[in-house]
């Protein structure tokens, strides 16, 4: 053996290591044994983690039941995508609906007056650009860094809700054009343009203008040129080209005769008479718009032509989306619907639709149940427990043929584990009245093989008839006998309860709130915004708005000033999405503004901190205004405490009944009461009931399925122990026993030697011996 060397049939001729090993082998049968229980209790550990691994399976289908948003599903579909696509969310309203569109909604688009090239040099100072007539952005122009190019970039470079672009309009004089494009769509966002430079040109994004005349066919032989008239003035507001004919055959000279020259500008036609040389010629008729000729001595050939531009600063409209909801059929009366964006998300309660072409056919949007989502759920609900109980019934299965046994055959707690979670599926939802009470009421029943089927078809009749009483018996659900108090979800933790528990509302939630000072009432006394005073800045939910521009105008009546102040408020992109209303509080010849947060609790707040240039805050009467700041609701469910945030009131983790609990207060301190506003009442459905009690089963720290493999593993760690200890002591005995064999070889070799030295002694001695008889020399 290794570290001992070989010691086999040195001296004794024995198979020292083979006794040794047999030695050994026999004493080792005890550790066989342990091994073999430790094999054992290894295979039932994996077979206990299985069975969890399939137990959570199973339980996170039970919870997508047991969850609102699955029972909350929608689906949309629209008859035409090509003009409008539907998006459906949770809270989309069920029902059919006819829509058309009449246009899309698109951006303004303006262009500057023609320059020579990009790089063309404008003068220095500013160009300042608004749109929707908001705080205007400003571009400096520096020496250097003042082409249109330049003017361009520094556009896009500023966020001024706009876009810039250079384009060359192919005319011969002046093609390149600055276009800006404001960045959102809709008829409000009208993009202003105030240029501020000297020393050089400026973008002119207000001037209409005819372009010069620009020959197109001329021939070799015509010596006269057209000419743009000297007092042309476009008076139309559309880009469009004149295109001149000139009629006739062969040369004609200017002054020897009357010469007539058709013209049209694609829509309008007419025609002038060139008389003399040098003089003005006016076009006269629809599609006129002012435009002026004159040509120079010399000579004209018929069918020669020649093009002017007319150039309008407006190359796109912006323009909102109008859709008409309904039909005009058997007397409906469409609702007129416009919109800013082509994405419109208000017209149908939680639907989003995005427009994609005019149409005057009806497109149909339908929204629905999403039936075929709890469908497929439902059945790997069922699949997954069919997985869980067949792997469960082959752990503790007996096969009397073959004399195999389960590996956790006789385990009482996964027998009683096996059988709880059974009848929770074959039993009555506690609670429940009507048709639907129990799975089986559904379509999911039990085989003679003790698996469970879904008979989808009856589940399908069942959601078409009450998708809600199909919700009860699966999910928790609730209810309360006060409109303003609204149940939205429970814990697992919560106890059912068909008495009902008590809500007792101790203060009821606000929304942080402005009040403004009394003003005179617009509508007596009308309140007038100039430039000078036009601005406000406001602080909602701790975020500070820009500084906003109201719209400089005499107004009329408290509410459309109020009306103005909501949409330029929730207008604000610094707020995001913190919304505010305004509303106008009447006192007769006064009144005053009123502020109000979207949110609830106690970050909600309306605040006026800064006063920016130009203010309407003394008008409005903000300055003086007074601050409320929201608060949380707060309350007690069945007696225990629940904590308030907003309008939320929900039950503490710890609670004996109410834990997890949710409901929405809808009270305002008016209604507030000494004792009990209201009860609410909780059913907890099948799945909600299998996953609380998988989620026992399956807890890390006192579930039946943690404790067994805690135990199982401290029995396996146990023999670990006690095989390495036999082990040692094994080791031992073999080293003791090649060092005793080792020493027996050792005294047999001493032995061996000494036989040897007393052998070789005895026969020399024999020697002497008989050589002293036969007459030798004597050694005396």
């Amino acid at each position: 053996m290794a570290g001992f060397g070989s010691i086999d049939g040195i001296i004794s001729g024995m198979d020292t290591s083979s006794i040794i090993e047999n030695i050994i082998k026999f004493e080792h049968r005890q550790v066989d044994i342990y091994l073999a229980r430790q094999a054992e209790y290894a295979q039932k550990l994996t077979t206990w983690q299985t069975i969890n691994s399939f137990l959570l399976a199973f339980k996170t289908q039970a919870d997508i039941l047991s969850k609102p948003t699955l029972w909350g599903s929608k689906t949309v579909t629209s008859s035409d995508e090509d003009k409008i696509v539907a998006t459906a969310s949770n809270s989309s309203a069920i029902g059919t609906y006819f829509i058309s569109v009449d246009q899309l909604a698109q951006n303004q688009q303006i262009a500057s007056q023609g320059f020579y090239s990009g790089s063309a040099i404008l003068g220095i100072g500013t160009v300042d650009i608004s749109v929707a007539g908001g705080t205007p952005t400003t571009i400096t122009l520096e020496a250097g860094q003042n082409s249109l190019e330049s003017l361009k970039n520094a556009i896009n470079d500023a966020n001024a809700g706009v876009t810039a672009a250079i384009v060359n309009d192919g005319s011969s004089n002046d093609p390149y054009r600055l276009i800006i494009t404001s960045s959102q769509t809709g008829a409000d966002n009208i993009i202003t343009v105030t240029s501020s430079l000297t020393g050089g040109e400026a973008p002119d994004f207000t001037t209409s203008y005819f372009d010069v005349a620009e020959k197109i066919d001329w021939s070799s032989e015509a010596t006269s040129n057209p000419f743009l008239g000297a007092t042309a003035s476009y008076t139309g507001n559309t880009n469009k080209a004149y295109t001149f004919t000139v009629q006739g055959t062969g040369t004609q000279t200017i002054g020897s005769g009357p010469i007539t020259i058709d013209w049209t500008d694609g829509t309008n036609s007419g025609t002038i008479t060139v008389n003399n040389a040098d003089e003005e010629i006016a076009l006269t008729g629809d599609g006129a718009d002012g435009l002026t000729v004159s040509f120079s001595a010399g000579d004209l050939v018929g069918r020669d032509t020649f093009q002017i531009q007319a150039l309008a600063p407006v190359i796109q409209a912006g323009q909102d989306a109008i859709l008409r909801l309904g039909t005009s059929g058997s007397g409906g009366s469409p609702i007129i619907v416009t919109s800013p964006g082509n994405t419109i998300t208000t017209l149908i309660d939680g639907v989003t639709l995005e427009i994609k072409g005019a149409t005057t056919e009806l497109v149909q949007i339908t929204v629905e149940q999403n039936n075929s989502s709890i469908i497929s759920t439902i059945q790997e609900f069922v699949n997954k427990y069919n997985e869980f109980a067949d792997f469960v019934d082959k752990q503790l299965d007996y096969n009397p043929d073959t004399g195999t046994a389960g590996v956790l055959l006789g385990e009482s707690s996964l027998i009683n584990l096996l059988t709880d979670v059974r009848s929770s599926i074959l039993g009555r939802v506690s609670g429940l009245v009507g048709d639907l009470t129990k799975l089986s009421d559904i379509g999911i029943k039990y085989n003679f093989q003790g698996e469970l089927q879904f008979d989808s078809s009856i589940l399908t009749a069942k959601l078409e008839n009450d998708p809600d009483e199909v919700r009860r018996l699966l999910q928790a659900s609730g209810s309360t006998d006060n409109g303003y108090i609204t149940y939205l979800s429970s814990g697992f933790k919560a106890v059912p309860t068909s008495a009902g528990y008590s809500v007792d509302i101790t203060r009821a939630p606000l929304q942080g709130m402005l009040e403004a000072g009394v003003i005179a009432d617009p509508e007596d006394t009308n309140l007038v915004l100039t430039s000078s005073n036009n601005n406000i800045q406001i602080k909602i939910n701790g975020l500070l708005s820009s500084v906003i521009m109201l719209e400089a105008k005499t107004y009329t009546s408290g509410d459309e000033l109020a009306q103005e102040i909501e949409d330029k408020i929730n207008a604000d992109e610094a707020l995001g999405s913190n919304d505010v209303e305004v509303t106008w509080v009447d006192q007769g010849t006064s009144g005053y503004l009123q502020i109000t947060s979207a949110t609830w609790g106690a970050n909600s707040k309306v605040e006026i901190e800064t006063t920016p240039s130009s203010s309407a805050h003394d008008i409005l009467g903000f300055s003086n205004g007074v601050s409320t700041d929201g608060q949380d609701i707060q309350g007690t469910i069945n007696g225990e405490t629940a904590a308030g945030v907003g309008q939320i009131l929900t039950g503490d983790d710890d609670n004996e009944n109410t834990a997890g609990l949710r409901l929405k207060i809808s009270l305002t301190p008016d209604q507030v009461i000494d004792g009990p506003e209201g009860k609410v009442f909780l059913t907890k459905g099948i799945a909600a009931i299998l996953s609380e009690k998988i989620d026992n089963y399956t807890d890390a720290s006192v579930g039946i399925l943690s404790s067994r493999t805690k135990s199982i593993t401290k029995q396996i760690d146990n023999l670990k122990e006690q095989i390495d200890r036999m082990e040692e002591q094994l080791e031992r005995k073999r080293a003791s026993l090649y060092r005793e064999f080792m020493a027996m070889e050792e005294a047999l070799g001493k032995l061996q030697s000494q036989q040897m030295y007393l052998s070789a002694a005895i026969a020399s001695m024999a020697q002497l011996s008989t050589g002293y008889n036969t007459g030798g020399d004597s050694l005396f």
